[in-house]
């Protein structure tokens, strides 16, 4: 298990030691979380990645689902 805030460094331990599952903000500091997502998919294209983001609007949930998301959670999501 490993937590990372900043996406590249994220890219290369994920490439050392795949995990079963990647969560992935989409407003990292370093780069889009979009362009991690499709970094990851391309080595290691079974893995799921989870999205968890504030943002609701297509323009940012339609392109994470595109570029390999397997889904995606708000992080003001509440339990109904």
């Amino acid at each position: 298990m490993g937590l990372f805030y900043q996406g590249k460094r994220a890219v290369g331990a994920i490439a050392d030691i795949p995990p079963d599952v990647v969560i992935v903000d989409l407003g990292l500091p370093d780069t889009s979380g979009i362009e991690i997502i499709k970094k990851i998919k391309r080595f290691l294209s079974e893995i799921d990645i989870l999205v968890l983001t504030k943002f609701d609007d297509d323009s940012h949930l339609f392109p994470a689902l595109k570029a390999g998301a397997t889904g995606y959670l708000l992080k003001d999501a509440t339990r109904s």
